[in-house]
């Protein structure tokens, strides 16, 4: 039997490649991560409530000393409530809307297109009092393509007098100036986002799903080189079982380097996403004050002699969606209407009835009837006892 042969320096670099692609094929998320139903969360839970001391303060801040008394008895303990569990579910929706949908990040490439348009017709060579030439190249309406883009035609006009003006000296110089977004695109365009809300108190937010770094596989693999410790069996394995000819094994290298690094990349891409969100919420309180000022003064601007409702409903995926930015149960919203529907309908000009009841984590107040309409006081919400009578009578 032939002495074993030590392992080459090439072959050493595969090996501890190797482990490392074995260690990652069997990664757990649960190792490094809070998970939630096969999904990566954040830690969202607040503890920072509302009192009447917030809204005392308010009142200080903004001189509504006049309409103190007015304030305080609207915004009670079940007011406040309702503001926070409002804002709570505005900040999930945005991010939400944030991380899916880039509500709040334009694509940098979608303007690098837009002057690679540019500098490759004739765009720059008509003045605008001709716009309603079309470009004998692409065949767009110049008047269009100048009304659609002018704040780009213009600084399009400026960069393309530079000496360097081609679209890849445009996006270098994009890059410089905008270093931040193109690196926030990047990052975002990482990850498959799965945005939703999880636990009875709503305290986690996912970011995507385990399986965006679990589960991944090496394109061709065999576990028995992490072992293997002789040269000669190393090499037939490499060639019999994997067809990675000598020839072959930088390029192989390379594409293992790749591999781990596009997964290490990927992971340390959500952790960027996890500790972003979780250092949002040490400023929940004074954006959660913020809400509550605007609440405020719009009562005092609008609501103390209001007598119009100031949003509507539609039915959406099994729940009442408001114009304002609240969701509830369907079921809830109609057995908590039910229960008073009758006495709204008997109310006269003027009348005013308690309700106090809750309809999700929402607390309905009182009703006024005026002209035309019976008005639901529900937090910031005046809802159209027509609008609900339509809505729920067409589902």
């Amino acid at each position: 039997m032939k002495n074993a042969t030590k392992l080459s320096k090439v072959n050493s670099e595969i090996q501890a490649l190797t482990s490392s692609i074995l260690e990652i094929e069997s990664y757990e998320a649960t190792n490094d991560f809070n998970t939630r139903d096969g999904h990566i969360c954040a830690n969202i839970r607040v503890y920072d409530w509302l009192d009447d001391d917030d809204v005392k303060k308010i009142i200080k801040d903004n001189d509504l000393q006049h309409a103190e008394e007015e304030i305080l008895i609207e915004f009670d303990e079940n007011r406040q409530n309702n503001i926070f569990n409002h804002f709570c579910e505005t900040e999930v929706y945005y991010l939400k809307d944030k991380y899916e949908n880039n509500c709040d990040l334009n694509n940098p490439y979608n303007e690098l297109n837009l002057y690679k348009r540019f500098y490759n017709s004739k765009f720059k060579a008509y003045p605008l009092k001709y716009a309603s030439i079309r470009d004998g190249k692409t065949g767009v309406l110049i008047k269009e393509w100048y009304s659609t883009n002018e704040f780009y035609y213009k600084s399009f006009i400026k960069f393309s007098k530079r000496k360097n003006n081609t679209p890849k000296d445009y996006l270098k110089d994009l890059k410089r100036h905008e270093k931040w977004t193109f690196e926030e695109w990047e990052r975002r365009d990482k990850i498959n986002f799965e945005c939703r809300q999880y636990g009875r108190s709503g305290g986690w937010f996912s970011i995507c799903e385990n399986s965006e770094i679990e589960d991944q596989e090496f394109d061709y693999y065999n576990a028995d080189l992490e072992t293997e410790e002789d040269n000669n069996e190393f090499n037939r394995i490499l060639r019999e079982d994997m067809e990675v000819f000598s020839k072959d094994k930088r390029q192989f290298i390379s594409d293992m380097k790749v591999f781990i690094k596009e997964w290490e990349k990927k992971k340390e891409t959500i952790e960027y996403f996890v500790n972003e969100i979780e250092e949002q919420t040490k400023s929940f309180k004074e954006g959660l004050l913020d809400f509550l000022e605007n609440e405020i003064i719009n009562f005092v601007d609008e609501e103390l002699s209001a007598e119009a409702s100031n949003v509507s409903i539609k039915i959406e995926d099994e729940k009442i969606k408001t114009t304002l930015g609240v969701t509830v149960n369907l079921n809830a919203f109609k057995d908590a209407f039910n229960s008073v529907k009758d006495k709204l309908l008997k109310l006269e000009i003027g009348d005013k009835m308690p309700i106090k009841i809750r309809v999700g984590a929402y607390f309905v107040e009182y009703a006024k009837k005026v002209e035309n309409d019976v008005l639901i006081k529900a937090g910031c919400h005046r809802f159209s006892l027509n609008n609900i009578n339509q809505i729920l009578k067409t589902s």
